[in-house]
């Protein structure tokens, strides 16, 4: 959510970022789950699109520079 935040809303002095959890290629655990009916009802549509497929949002976001 951050690095699609950042993507389109750059503060000019953005110093330090903690990431927790790194979802920069997709998560392979989305992929093994997506098709499980009770996933798509816990988590919704949203995220559908971490996993590691080409419509992946994580693979579109540009890297982190910061």
């Amino acid at each position: 959510m951050v690095r699609d935040y950042l993507s389109l809303n750059r503060p000019v002095k953005l110093s330090r970022n903690v990431v927790l959890t790194a979802l920069n290629k997709g998560s392979k655990i989305v992929d093994a789950v997506l098709d499980l009916f009770i996933f798509d009802q816990i988590n919704g549509f949203a995220f559908q699109h971490l996993g590691t497929g080409k419509e992946s949002l994580p693979l579109y976001l540009p890297a982190m520079d910061y």
